[in-house]
């Protein structure tokens, strides 16, 4: 019905609705609480009366204090199911699980008896107290109003302060509850967010081998492995399982023949499933084999690996999965595996390969985040909050979150360099080939600023057939050139005072000086950071449904560090994309590091280049945390899918797989049900059904952090001043964006009155309502006898223009980011 008429509700109506079809799943765990209890009374109380309702409508009897009456079904078994109740005098409701559908007017109610065909049938019982409730019973009752349900614990020890001094008890326990800390759903969420990651984004950084609780496993093959090609190769009866030239594994058995093969779905555990298919097969014909223990037979191989010292640091497996560790560092100073390393070796002779997963920084109000010495362990060195409200008074002078002081030392884009950005600083860092003088690329270096020309040495097979002026134009730019210590291109400007023709100059080939120069594309030989685009590429994203490997990654997994562009992608495509691809330079130039583009200047590249300063810029930087904002947690493996760009979030790797909306619901149960501050927990569920927001109108449907940090606003004001809840209630960006007063203007800014959505709804929905009352709670009248409003639309109009000039923050990291720019 609300799906129906939509178009006739009110945005807060439609929206109240929404949200009490969302909370369906909330009011479970209270509803099957309460349909325990009810059964365990009728259990221990003998029905006084008990008459049989026939198909139809029936009158229900009223009831007084120390009554209660329950419409019960009874099947052909025997089993009874309440379906409705009265008791002490209430009006009757429905009683789960049947639910049957009450109607009460002025106290007289009535139930529809629905039809039944399978030899039950329903009853009337009435039950009468037997004396005052037990001290177990009060203590379940007040459990089941207070918090979201007892437990046999919980009620046992209210039960046991209960015998003694009842009032004192109940405010005993409430005092009690108001003084734990809160239990916040973000905090809870992010620890459990621990997808696999490679390369730095906007969220955060990637935990190395090398760090504390780094993730390893020991089974050979990982998800990330499907679509990849498999080599086996034998050798004196070891066979030698290979991925991208790495050995994964040696065998004394032949489980796969020596050859080529795909990897086309893996599952991850030691003996888990493990499908391969013929080498650049679609996964069609499939051998099933089982996922290999990591195990190495030759003692070459083993002698290469790095051995972990017991008494160094020691490998704890994670709870409930399988096969899996995370290092735990132990104190002094251990020795850790090399930052670079990728398998392991302990004293038990047990082979491990490192996991790299997301790292999120601890930044939490009271402990805002120091910043980091690496660019893998978190990407821009500290979150940089903005400082508000919210954060006064907390934040910290931080010198290690000051930006890094690099030098200009040269750095040559060779091999050696391309791959170092690859293995000391997980940059994707190619020399791109294969594109092509098509447009819009396909100007004559005639009407060109500058042009790329190719050198190869020795004269050309044939020159390309040119007006001869326009030759000697040429030919004189590119040797007059100043761009002369590139060994591989040469970037030329043309004299536009001379001849030159633009007629079959598109990549043509001359002869100078006795080598050949061909005319290429301007971005030819660029070396390029395309770190940002393995993420992002929508290609990224067909590859993984078609069983293929990123196709950006795939080539610096591969030991390489040139990547072709694609022959059936049209140049326009570059020349669209090719903004998020960082240029470094040319194949053969010598940079400057502090000329680098930002993304790539790590702390490991420029130690390696000698650009390291000890200063820092400004000396230090103020850091602010955010509430919950808490780092996550390894050895509590991956819950929840946690967006980092649109394509990279964690889903496929799941411990246990869930639909990418489903985390807000998961994190908010888990919580409400088994933290211990349960009295905050159900005073903020309460909050939630009056300051409500809803992912209908936000976007938060996949963005499950951003409403969770709404979420605990509430939980964290549950027993403040509503005043201040408000406060930052209004503040939240997702109350802005909910109730339109984002980027609210005035007539003179926006060239309309503003918005007033938002100045309504904290008056009406909010704060006052819209009648003014008495003490006793009556609406109070004027001499007319109509209701006295609480305010006008003058006031709304007026209050509305305090709501404008409110826009988002700037972008950072630390926080789920499902656009993957920091936004």
């Amino acid at each position: 019905k609300v799906e129906q008429n939509s178009s006739s509700l009110s945005r807060c109506a439609a929206a109240r609705l929404a949200q009490a079809r969302d909370n369906a799943l909330r009011l479970m765990a209270s509803s099957r609480l309460a349909y325990l209890l009810l059964l365990l009374l009728l259990e221990r109380s003998a029905a006084q009366s008990v008459s049989t309702l026939q198909p139809g409508a029936h009158a229900l009897p009223a009831t007084t204090l120390g009554n209660l009456f329950v419409v019960t079904r009874v099947s052909s078994d025997a089993a009874r199911q309440p379906a409705a109740r009265s008791y002490d005098g209430h009006d009757w409701e429905s009683a789960v699980p049947l639910r049957l559908m009450v109607t009460c007017e002025s106290g007289d109610c009535a139930v529809q008896i629905p039809s039944h065909s399978d030899g039950g049938y329903y009853e009337l019982e009435r039950f009468t107290a037997d004396g005052a409730p037990s001290a177990e019973e009060t203590a379940a009752r007040l459990l089941m109003q207070a918090a979201f349900g007892p437990d046999r614990t919980s009620v046992a020890s209210l039960a046991a302060d209960l015998s003694t001094d009842a009032a004192a008890a109940v405010e005993g326990w409430v005092h009690a509850q108001m003084a734990l800390p809160a239990t916040l759903l973000r905090s809870y969420f992010r620890s459990k967010a621990n997808p696999r990651l490679h390369s730095p984004l906007a969220t955060g950084g990637v935990r190395r081998a090398c760090d504390a609780s780094s993730r390893w496993h020991r089974y050979a093959f990982s998800k990330e492995d499907v679509g990849k090609a498999l080599s086996v190769s034998e050798e004196n009866g070891v066979y030698s399982w290979r991925v991208n030239s790495e050995i994964r594994v040696e065998l004394d058995s032949p489980s796969l023949a020596a050859g080529e093969y795909t990897l086309c779905a893996v599952s991850e555990s030691v003996d888990g499933m493990l499908l391969v298919g013929a080498p650049n097969d679609a996964c069609t014909d499939l051998t099933s084999l089982t996922n290999p223990t990591i195990v190495f037979r030759s003692q070459a191989a083993i002698d290469a690996l790095f051995l972990l010292p017991a008494s160094s640091a020691t490998l704890t497996p994670i709870a409930g999965v399988a096969d899996a560790a995370v290092l735990d560092a132990l104190v002094g100073e251990p020795t850790l595996p090399p930052c670079t390393e990728s398998i392991l070796r302990t004293e038990g002779s047990e082979f491990w390969r490192f996991d790299g997963r997301l790292h999120l920084e601890q930044n939490t109000l009271d402990s805002p985040a120091a910043g980091a010495e690496s660019e893998l362990t978190y990407k821009s060195g500290c979150p940089n909050v903005a400082k508000t409200f919210l954060t006064r008074g907390k934040c910290k002078l931080q010198e290690t979150c000051a930006p890094l002081v690099f030098g200009s030392q040269l750095l040559q884009l060779d091999a050696a360099t391309l791959r170092a950005f690859y293995t000391l600083s997980s940059k994707y860092v190619y020399v791109v080939e294969g594109l092509r003088l098509e447009m819009p690329y396909d100007e004559s270096p005639c009407s060109a600023a500058t042009t790329r020309w190719e050198f190869a040495d020795g004269p050309c097979d044939a020159d390309s057939p040119l007006d001869p002026a326009t030759r000697d134009t040429i030919v004189d730019a590119i040797a007059g050139s100043s761009d002369t210590t590139n060994p591989y291109v040469r970037d030329v400007t043309i004299d536009s005072s001379r001849v030159c023709l633009p007629e079959d100059t598109v990549g043509a080939s001359l002869t100078v000086d006795n080598d050949c120069w061909t005319h290429v594309h301007p971005d030819h030989l660029d070396v390029r950071d395309f770190s940002y685009w393995a993420s992002n590429h929508e290609g990224n994203k067909e590859a993984a449904k078609g069983g293929r490997p990123n196709p950006i990654v795939s080539p610096a997994e591969g030991g390489d560090f040139t990547i072709r562009y694609p022959h059936h992608h049209l140049m326009t495509q570059w020349n669209k994309n090719e903004q998020y691809m960082g240029r470094l330079g040319r194949l053969g130039d010598a940079v400057g590091f502090a000329s680098l583009p930002t993304s790539v200047q790590t702390v490991e590249m420029a130690n390696l280049a000698g650009a390291l300063s000890d200063e820092r810029g400004l000396g230090a930087a103020e850091a602010c945390g955010s509430p919950g904002e808490t780092n996550n947690d390894p050895s509590k493996a991956n819950h929840f899918g946690l967006y980092m760009t649109e394509y990279e979030n964690g889903f496929s790797e799941l411990y246990d797989p869930s639909w990418t909306g489903a985390a807000k619901g998961n994190v908010w149960i888990t919580v409400v049900t088994r933290s211990s501050d349960q009295l905050r927990q159900r005073v903020a569920w309460s909050l939630s059904q009056t300051l409500v927001m809803s992912h209908e109108g936000v976007d938060t449907h996949r963005k499950t952090e951003l409403y969770l940090t709404y979420y605990d606003i509430l939980v964290r004001h549950a027993f403040g001043s509503y005043k201040e809840l408000l406060r930052e209630v209004s503040y939240s960006p997702v109350m802005a964006k909910y109730l339109t007063f984002l980027e609210n203007k005035g007539l003179v800014a926006g060239g309309t009155y503003p918005d007033e959505n938002y100045a309504r709804e904290i008056m009406q929905l909010f704060t006052v309502g819209l009648h003014q009352l008495n003490r006793d709670g009556t609406l109070a009248l004027d001499e007319g006898g109509a209701a006295v409003t609480t305010y006008s639309n003058d006031d709304i109009m007026d209050f509305s223009r305090a709501w404008t000039g409110f826009a988002q923050q700037a972008p950072r990291g630390n926080i789920e980011n499902y656009a993957g720019d920091g936004d």
